[in-house]
């Protein structure tokens, strides 16, 4: 289902393969721009414009599995990171996730080992590791924690 849409896409969007401009954004919500190919053609890393000056950013591994998916806001040529942030392994499972405010961390933090198990768990205030942090070993057992916390 995946490599269909992947292909209605190419077939629909003009590959764009120089530098990115962030001067002229049009005004079209959802409009999808193919900014790098694989060899063979398949999207290596798209953007979708949602409203305003905010873009959807996704890039793809060659098995057409995502590699990272993100929102940043154009602020003059300036891309910053918002909301969620997560990267995948190229199997498909997650590797990590974490939140942004004006492109700083600032929310909840997780990783994975490739067999799905959590590696570490923590969260970000502006920028600083804050809270309790917890480490795992790959079978899912806690190894180490720490409280971050301010006070």
């Amino acid at each position: 289902m995946k490599k269909v849409f992947i292909f209605g896409v190419i077939a629909v969007v003009i590959s764009h393969c120089g530098a990115i401009s962030h001067e002229k954004i049009e005004e079209k919500p959802n409009r999808v721009e193919v900014i790098s190919n694989w060899g063979d053609g398949t999207v290596k890393e798209e953007r979708i414009y949602l409203d305003g000056d905010v873009v959807e950013i996704m890039t793809y591994f060659e098995n057409f599995k995502v590699n990272t998916k993100g929102r940043v806001k154009i602020e003059g040529e300036e891309e910053v990171r918002i909301g969620t942030w997560r990267s995948y392994y190229k199997n498909g499972t997650h590797w990590s996730q974490g939140e942004y405010s004006s492109g700083v961390s600032d929310g909840g933090y997780q990783t994975w080992y490739p067999n799905g198990n959590p590696n570490i768990i923590g969260f970000y205030s502006n920028g600083v590791e804050t809270g309790q942090w917890t480490f795992f070993d790959s079978t899912g057992t806690v190894v180490k924690q720490y409280d971050l916390t301010p006070g």
